[in-house]
């Protein structure tokens, strides 16, 4: 979550501290003295203009190549974390899950781990899916490097639709597996990653925003000049009405 935190809180905070910064100077009249000895408005704009395409191009790269692949492995992490959570399944309590079942245990075995008398029950997550019901004598949790599987033995699968069609069929070992179907281990460059928003609309909506963000730096420098360059003993000025005006004014052109 780091490169998009940094892309959505540094380039408005540069701006609201430059123009803060600069409106304190105004307000102790160090800004007059500045331009008093010789220090001109221009200089302040080149200086500040190259701090903000600096900090411009540092987001690029953030929004551009860190956030493609922090969104790679954060989506592989999560799906990892999964399958390595400790599961702790109760007897005699209803509301259990295992991945997408619903598990009710009669009675188990602390020394061993296996678990007596299983009922699961898959409901219909899908139109094309089928609700299934297990019913299995015993079953026990095992863990693999990238799986968290529970293997049952001696029982039954009931099938049914919703003609009320019953498939039902007996089984000695079965293994409902959790294993990482989604892990993405393809080795996608940064250009393909954007290349998609050739066709894919949230991917073109996710790189207008993400460049757009990036370069609000430079895009409002010059703002946070006119708004905090003032002689404060005949003009007050409007830099906090401003600085609202300004970031809401960007933003909302393509939220």
């Amino acid at each position: 979550m780091i490169p998009r935190i940094l892309i959505f809180t540094l380039p408005v905070s540069f701006f609201i501290s430059l123009s803060l910064m600069l409106y304190r100077l105004s307000r102790e009249n160090e800004s007059i003295v500045c331009f008093a000895l010789g220090f001109s408005p221009l200089n302040l704009a080149k200086f500040f203009l190259s701090l903000a395409a600096i900090l411009s191009a540092f987001m690029l790269v953030v929004s551009l190549f860190f956030i493609p692949l922090a969104q790679k492995l954060q989506g592989n992490f999560v799906d990892f974390k999964k399958t390595q959570i400790k599961l702790n399944l109760k007897t005699g309590e209803f509301g259990q899950n295992f991945l997408d079942w619903m598990v009710f245990i009669e009675s188990s075995d602390e020394e061993t781990g296996i678990y007596k008398n299983l009922i699961l029950y898959h409901p219909k997550l899908k139109n094309e899916d089928k609700e299934q019901f297990i019913i299995a004598n015993e079953g026990r949790l095992e863990r693999g490097e990238n799986t968290l599987s529970l293997r049952l033995l001696d029982g039954n699968v009931y099938n049914f639709d919703e003609k009320l069609t019953w498939f039902v069929g007996h089984f000695k070992d079965m293994i409902i597996n959790s294993e990482l179907s989604s892990l993405n281990t393809s080795d996608e460059s940064i250009y393909e990653y954007w290349q998609k928003m050739q066709t894919d609309s949230a991917r073109a909506k996710e790189f207008v925003i993400y460049t757009l963000i990036s370069l609000f730096p430079l895009a409002s420098t010059l703002f946070a000049l006119s708004f905090g360059l003032v002689t404060y003993r005949y003009d007050k000025g409007i830099v906090y009405f401003g600085i609202f005006i300004v970031i809401g004014l960007y933003f909302g052109t393509f939220s």
